[in-house]
């Protein structure tokens, strides 16, 4: 059964689900494998925030935090105190050790553009470009279901300190822009 927005372009609601969790997935352990293998090969400590937070305890934290990063958003840390609160962003993707970080910004793009892609071909109705740009771009539905639920999952609060992906950031660039215009773009190249 086809799926098709008043316009008459195929809008893929199931297919963008599924595809756009699967980039998600695929995203996020690349991201986290490239990221600690680089940690390893340089020697290098992750940073004093992560220590502070108990380490183990906030371990899924971590990694959602260094996938966020992959994204160009920086992650907000706030710290309560006797004066009020201070805030400051970590950028764990931006460190020394982790030397060029385009690999990094370019894994979810590259995942996307492969489920925009796949999302488009799977449409059974004949595509042009805009047709296909908007059905690659429905990966956005799965992505950034994951990417929004993923604010919230990946926030620590441990002594009056907390961290957690900078909002609003997250939510435009993650949950929205990297998914419609990177599976668009996937899309958009199956309908030429």
């Amino acid at each position: 059964m086809s799926e098709q927005s008043q316009g008459g372009f195929p809008v893929r609601i199931i297919g963008g689900a599924i595809y756009g969790a699967i980039a998600y997935a695929v995203s996020f352990v690349a991201v986290v494998a490239l990221y600690f293998q680089r940690v390893r090969d340089s020697g290098a400590d992750l940073p004093d925030i992560i220590e502070q937070l108990e380490g183990q305890e906030h371990f899924v934290d971590l990694l959602g935090w260094i996938f966020y990063n992959a994204h160009t958003v920086d992650i907000a840390v706030t710290a309560e105190g006797f004066g009020g609160s201070t805030s400051t962003t970590l950028t764990l993707v931006g460190e020394p050790y982790v030397s060029d970080t385009t690999i990094f910004h370019a894994i979810p793009a590259v995942a996307l553009f492969a489920a925009g892609y796949v999302v488009a071909m799977r449409t059974p109705h004949r595509l042009d470009l805009v047709s296909g740009a908007i059905a690659g771009a429905s990966v956005t539905i799965g992505y950034g279901a994951l990417a929004y639920f993923g604010t919230s999952l990946f926030s620590a609060t441990e002594q009056g300190l907390t961290v957690e992906p900078a909002m609003p950031a997250a939510l435009y660039v993650v949950a929205l822009a990297y998914p419609a215009v990177a599976g668009g773009l996937g899309g958009a190249l199956k309908g030429l």
